[in-house]
């Protein structure tokens, strides 16, 4: 993938997560460790679900096949974390993936809770922040996009995302600094619990 599609691709992807508005930010602080003893799951197919995001209606997100630890608890139902790149971006058209990114999901305690399960991803995350090619600081134009997205000082996205742009060093600080506190994003609120458990691997 060239510089400029791959940029566009990062771009994109920031935008549909900006435009899901569905409990964006969960800080850990807030959430308790899973009790011990709590057993992990494994799903042994890939989940997806159509979903709008952002401004687009041809993808899909999921999570891949693998063994999921349990590591919080919140809100009656419990976080898992996957295996590295478990939560996908696809894009329907082509049924390829377009992003991946570290992080899990969460599912109702009660089997027979109604509740919509979610789709947590670890910000600056992924095979692009692992891989040497990107830098130690991973992918500035991303977090460009996130401040331009965010807005938090009232000027212009042009504004913001030039003035994040030229404070580089600034921004590599942040990745890195997200990329240890792995602040989690739900991607999305809007996947039925069945589904899920559907993939889950009967013993």
């Amino acid at each position: 993938m060239n510089t400029i599609i791959r940029k566009f691709v990062l771009f994109f992807f920031i935008l549909a997560l900006g435009g899901c508005g569905h409990l964006p930010y969960v800080s850990k602080s807030s959430l308790k460790p899973s009790i011990p003893g709590r057993p992990s799951i494994e799903l042994d197919k890939d989940v997806s679900l159509q979903t709008r995001l952002g401004w687009n209606t041809g993808l899909a997100v999921g999570v891949t096949k693998g063994v999921y630890v349990p590591v919080f608890e919140a809100e009656g139902g419990v976080y898992y974390r996957g295996p590295d790149d478990c939560v996908v971006l696809i894009n329907t058209k082509d049924n390829k993936i377009v992003d991946t990114r570290d992080g899990g999901f969460w599912l109702p305690r009660d089997p027979a809770s109604k509740s919509l399960s979610k789709i947590y991803s670890h910000e600056f995350s992924g095979s692009r922040y692992r891989s040497p090619a990107s830098g130690s600081s991973g992918d500035i134009s991303t977090v460009a996009t996130q401040i331009a997205l965010s807005n938090p000082s009232g000027a212009s996205p042009v504004a913001a995302g030039a003035t994040g742009g030229i404070v580089g060093g600034v921004l590599g600080a942040m990745i890195e600094n997200a990329k240890k506190e792995k602040a989690m994003v739900l991607m999305t609120d809007i996947f039925p619990t069945e589904l899920l458990r559907g993939a889950i691997k009967k013993n």
